[in-house]
Parts: structure tokens; C-alpha cells; sequence
């Protein structure tokens, strides 16, 4: 049987992926949602993000420019 963080770490791809889309809303409190999604997953599965880092830099910098 497959723990939760686990299961979790199957998902990371889709997740990120989703996320990147939702920080590209104009609205501001689904950004910062996004935002908060990324910091929680960085403090619980902060090596299995390491290879979406590239993706997810260019993002943020783009989100950060737009505000």
C-alpha cells in the first residue's frame, strides 16, 4: 500500500502543471493561492520539485512582472 506523500509525488507533474495555469490569472487572490500551494509543496516535497525548478522559475518571474 502506497503512502500518501507517495501518492502525492505521482501527481507532482499534473499538480505543477495545473498550478502554472492558475498563475496566470488576472486575479489576484487565485495568484496568491497558487503562490501559497508552491511554498506547502516546497516545504513537503521540496527534492521532487527540484526537476520542475526551470518551469517553475520562468513562471513565477513572468507572474511577478505582471503585478
Amino acid at each position: 500500500m502506497s503512502s500518501t506523500i507517495d501518492q502525492l509525488q505521482d501527481l507532482i507533474p499534473t499538480i505543477i502543471d495545473s498550478l502554472l495555469k492558475q498563475l496566470k490569472s488576472k486575479n489576484l487572490k487565485v495568484r496568491i493561492a497558487v503562490m501559497n500551494t508552491f511554498s506547502a509543496l516546497a516545504h513537503s516535497l521540496h527534492s521532487k520539485l527540484e526537476p520542475h525548478f526551470s518551469k517553475m522559475i520562468e513562471n513565477f518571474e513572468n507572474n511577478m512582472s505582471e503585478t
